[in-house]
């Protein structure tokens, strides 16, 4: 969005420059009689920066007075508007990189009971019987934060392993499960189960603890 507007506010700068630049030109040439080809006047508009740089080096080895001073405000008009559509650039350069940094501030992510984090690795994940998990990024593995009273689950597990079910309930396999790709983004079938479950890595939840495919 804010590229957009600064590629917007750019074209916008270069087609007024333009514009203006043009304008004096016209103006300063009829009062002091000058005739130009149209050619060099569609040249003016299409290439001013480079037009009016050239064509002040010329008049100045002229030493034609009145066309020194008539190009000395076109040129001045020049500068001005190039500082100001620089700082414009550097205006939309800051505002986007704040927007950028806000946005990933205010990111926010939920688990399956609709409790938000602002972190990834922060989202608790829960089975169907009541343990807790969290996602040790340094090691690849799911690490148990709350157990079952009989400590039915170990202390951790390989990611490889690991995958959430349709109803958003994380679930280890004890070894790599085949995709199927009929079957969507819920592909990975376990024969032991009889069950389709989705990458763990892939899914997010909404607010209202409802899962969805991120990828």
């Amino acid at each position: 969005m804010f590229l957009e507007k600064e590629i917007l506010i750019k074209m916008i700068f270069i087609f007024v420059k333009s514009i203006i630049i043009l304008s004096l030109y016209l103006h300063f040439d009829k009062r002091n009689n000058i005739k130009r080809k149209t050619i060099e006047y569609l040249t003016i508009f299409i290439f001013c920066d480079l037009y009016v740089v050239i064509d002040v080096i010329k008049e100045l080895k002229s030493k034609s007075h009145t066309t020194q001073k008539a190009l000395i405000v076109v040129l001045t008009v020049l500068l001005i508007a190039n500082s100001a559509a620089g700082s414009v650039n550097i205006i939309y350069n800051k505002l986007s990189d704040t927007h950028s940094s806000s946005t990933e501030t205010v990111s926010k992510y939920y688990d399956r009971k609709g409790i938000e984090y602002n972190e990834l690795e922060n989202v608790v994940y829960y089975t169907e019987d009541g343990a807790e998990f969290k996602y040790d990024a340094k090691q690849f593995e799911y690490v148990c934060i709350v157990n079952t009273k009989k400590n039915k689950y170990n202390s951790r597990y390989d990611s490889l392993f690991t995958y959430i079910d349709k109803n958003g309930w994380i679930v280890f396999s004890d070894n790599i499960l085949d995709f199927d790709k009929s079957k969507g983004d819920f592909g990975f079938y376990d024969k032991n189960t009889d069950e389709y479950y989705a990458d763990i890595h892939a899914i997010r939840w909404n607010k209202d603890g409802t899962v969805y495919w991120d990828y």
